[in-house]
C-alpha cells in the first residue's frame, strides 16, 4: 500500500490570507464608485443578503465538519453522496470558464506596463493568460504551503499596496479642499437607488459578486490548525478587509474622477489613469499596473487548488476515474490539476481566435454564475437540513439565534443567490441580443445542462474508480 502523502499544517494568517486571495482585488472599485452616495446602500445589500450569511454559514459548517472537501463534504452530510458530489463539481467547473475572464483581465492590466496597443491584440492577452495560469499550476504543485506563501506575497504586493495608495490618494485630494466629484447630499433620492429597475439589480449582483468564492478555502480547512477556532476567525476577518478595501477604495476613487467619466467597460487602468493624472504621478501607471496584475495572480493561484481539493476528496470516493484521484508528495491532485489546466487553457483558447465569440462566452459565463448560484442553494439548504439531522455535532461557532437563527440566516443568503441567478439570465447591456426569446430559450437549456452534468457523472461511475489502497488523506504542504 502506497504511504500516505505527510500533511502539512497551516496557521491562521496564511490561512486567512488564502481566504482573502480568493475574493479580494481592487479591480471592482471603479464599478463600485460609479454608484456614488448609492454604494452605501448596495454595499450594505450584498453584506447583509449575501457576506453575512455565506461567512456564517460556512463558520458553522466549517467549524463542525472540519474535515478536507469544503461544500462537498457539508452537503454531503446533509443529502447524502450524490448532492455532495454535485455542489464540489459545479464549484470546480465554474472556475474552469470563470478563469477566463480573470486571466484576460490580467493581461490586460499588463499590457499598460507594457504598450497600451497590446490591449487589443490577442495574441499578447492569450500568452499572459496561459502563462499565468500554468505557473500557478506548477506553483500549486508544490503544495498549500507554497501556494499560500505566494498568495500572501501577491495579496500585499498586488492589492494592499495599490489599494492604500489610492485611498492614502484620495484623502490627500479631500483634505487639501479640492472639489468632490460625487453628490454627497444624505437624502434617501441620492443614497437608496430603485431597486426594481433591473439595471439597479445588475448593479447590486456586481456587489454581491465581489464576496463570490468566499467558501472556497473551506477546501483546505483540514490542513488549518485549530480550524474549529481558527475556520471562522479567518473567514470573518478576510470579509472585513474586503470591505473596507473596496468602500474606502471607490470613496477615493468616486471623489477624484467625476462619475461621467469612470468607464466600467474600460476597467481598472484607465480609472487609476484618471486618477493618478489629477495627482501628477503618471509615471506611477506602469508600477500600479504591474502590481495589480500580480495581485490577479495570486487570486488565479489560490483558485487553482481550492475547488480541485474538495474535487480529489469526492474522486476518492469513487465519483472520479482513478487516473484524477492519483496525488503527488506534496498530496496535490497533480493529473486533477493538468486536467484543469488543459481546460482552462481551451477556453481561453477559444475566447481568443474565434471571431464573434464573445456574446457566446458572457452566455456561457452567465450560466456558470447560475450554476455556481445552485452550488450556493445547496449549502444554505444544508446548514438549515444539519441542525435537525445531525444537532448533537459539536460546532464551536453556531449562527445565533437556535433554529429560528439559522432559518433567517441561510434564507436570507438563498433567496439574495436565488436573485443573483434569477438577474444573470438577463443579458447585460454590452451584449445586444437581436432574438432574446432564443436567448433565454439558450440559457435556460444550457443551465439544466451544467446541472445536469455531474448527476450523469455520478450515474455512471464504476465500482473500479475506488481504490481502497489509494490513500484518502489529501494531505498538502
Amino acid at each position: 500500500m502506497p504511504s500516505a502523502p505527510k500533511k502539512q499544517t497551516i496557521g491562521l494568517f496564511p490561512f486567512m490570507m488564502v481566504t482573502l486571495a480568493i475574493i479580494i482585488t481592487v479591480r471592482n472599485i471603479p464599478t463600485l464608485s460609479e454608484a456614488g452616495m448609492q454604494m452605501f446602500f448596495y454595499m450594505l445589500v450584498a453584506v447583509v443578503g449575501y457576506l453575512l450569511p455565506c461567512a456564517l454559514v460556512s463558520a458553522e459548517l466549517g467549524s463542525g465538519w472540519p474535515q478536507a472537501g469544503g461544500v462537498y463534504v457539508w452537503v454531503k452530510e446533509a443529502f447524502g453522496e450524490r448532492f455532495g458530489f454535485t455542489a464540489i463539481w459545479l464549484q470546480w467547473f465554474q472556475m474552469t470558464i470563470g478563469m477566463v475572464m480573470l486571466l484576460t483581465a490580467i493581461g490586460g492590466t499588463l499590457a499598460y506596463a507594457i504598450d497600451t496597443n497590446l490591449e487589443t491584440s490577442k495574441l499578447f492577452i492569450l500568452a499572459v493568460s496561459l502563462a499565468t495560469y500554468w505557473i500557478a499550476t506548477m506553483v500549486n504543485m508544490k503544495g498549500l504551503k507554497t501556494s499560500s506563501m505566494v498568495s500572501t506575497f501577491c495579496v500585499w504586493l498586488g492589492v494592499f499596496i495599490p489599494g492604500i495608495l489610492i485611498i492614502l490618494l484620495g484623502i490627500v485630494y479631500v483634505i487639501t479642499g479640492n472639489p468632490i466629484h460625487f453628490d454627497t447630499t444624505i437624502s434617501t433620492s441620492n443614497m437608496i437607488p430603485d431597486i426594481f429597475s433591473v439595471g439597479n439589480l445588475s448593479i447590486l449582483i456586481g456587489f454581491v459578486f465581489v464576496f463570490l468564492g468566499l467558501e472556497v478555502s473551506a477546501a483546505h480547512v483540514n490542513n488549518l490548525e485549530n480550524p474549529q477556532h481558527n475556520y471562522p476567525l479567518a473567514v470573518l476577518v478576510a470579509a472585513l478587509i474586503t470591505i473596507a478595501i473596496n468602500l474606502i477604495g471607490a470613496l477615493a476613487v468616486a471623489s477624484v474622477i467625476p462619475q461621467s467619466d469612470i468607464n466600467l467597460v474600460a476597467g481598472i487602468m484607465q480609472a487609476i489613469d484618471q486618477f493618478l493624472q489629477v495627482f501628477g504621478l503618471t509615471i506611477l501607471i506602469p508600477v500600479i499596473a504591474i502590481l495589480i496584475a500580480v495581485g490577479g495572480a495570486g487570486q488565479i493561484s489560490t483558485w487553482v487548488l481550492g475547488p480541485s481539493t474538495g474535487l480529489l476528496i469526492t474522486g476518492k470516493k469513487g465519483n472520479l476515474p482513478l487516473s484524477l484521484q492519483q496525488v503527488n508528495k506534496n498530496g496535490v491532485p497533480r493529473n486533477l490539476l493538468i486536467l484543469q489546466a488543459g481546460l482552462v487553457s481551451f477556453f481561453c483558447l477559444i475566447f481568443a481566435v474565434i471571431p464573434g465569440i464573445n456574446q457566446a462566452y458572457w452566455q456561457i459565463l452567465a450560466m456558470t454564475t447560475i450554476v455556481y448560484g445552485f452550488m450556493y442553494l445547496l449549502v444554505y439548504l444544508s446548514v438549515i437540513r444539519l441542525r435537525y439531522l445531525k444537532p448533537g455535532i459539536e460546532r464551536s461557532y453556531k449562527i445565533p439565534g437556535g433554529v429560528p437563527g439559522v432559518w433567517l440566516v441561510a434564507g436570507l443568503g438563498f433567496a439574495v443567490m436565488l436573485l443573483a441567478m434569477i438577474v444573470s439570465f438577463v443579458p447585460p447591456e454590452q451584449v445586444p441580443v437581436e432574438n432574446i426569446s432564443l436567448y433565454l430559450g439558450e440559457m435556460v437549456a444550457g443551465t439544466v445542462l451544467m446541472i445536469a452534468l455531474p448527476f450523469v457523472i455520478y450515474h455512471l461511475k464504476r465500482p473500479s474508480w475506488k481504490d481502497e489502497e489509494i490513500p484518502d488523506e489529501t494531505g498538502g504542504s
